[in-house]
């Protein structure tokens, strides 16, 4: 197979894993728990209202956070789309920055892998993955090894030792 058919192959497996991520704004507002009731509802939701303001710079409402973040990465992609690179990965770190979840990580590896940057590329993988792990989504993050291996090796066996840590801590 040519290095056009390899490179296809690479993209379809990450953009299928990257994609598969679920969206931003539920990563911290959605858990999925047993049945309880009303008030425990109540008292949860109350409770995870609190902690997305604690993680919020200012004094901003998290309406206002997650409509800054959906304009952040609605730039991010518009700018990667129109072929503003340097802007769409300045987008992408300012999303890091602020809101750091494996998406974004994923998202900034595939522009690095598209325009040729694999170290970066690889580094930004190695990042979503770790991040994943760190989510308690193990599998996620294992579907990113087989890029990471032909990337970076020595981030692949990285990202395997991490693996294998988090699995003895739950034993």
């Amino acid at each position: 197979m040519g290095k056009i058919g390899q490179i296809s192959i690479v993209t379809m497996v990450v953009v299928f894993v990257l994609s598969n991520f679920p969206p931003a704004i539920a990563a911290d507002a959605v858990k999925v728990e047993p049945a309880k009731t009303k008030t425990e509802r109540s008292e949860n939701k109350a409770k995870q209202a609190q902690n997305i303001a604690k993680k919020a710079p200012g004094k901003s409402s998290s309406k206002e956070q997650n409509a800054q973040l959906d304009r952040l990465a609605i730039q991010a992609r518009a700018d990667y789309w129109h072929g503003n690179i340097n802007g769409a990965i300045t987008a992408y770190e300012k999303l890091i920055k602020e809101h750091p979840q494996p998406r974004w990580y994923g998202e900034l590896g595939n522009i690095y892998y598209q325009t040729g940057r694999p170290q970066l590329a690889a580094k930004n993988y190695y990042l979503a993955a770790k991040s994943l792990i760190a989510e308690g989504r193990p599998l996620e993050a294992g579907a990113l090894l087989p890029i990471l291996q032909r990337l970076d090796p020595p981030l692949a066996q990285e990202l395997l030792a991490q693996q294998t840590r988090t699995k003895e801590k739950r034993k």
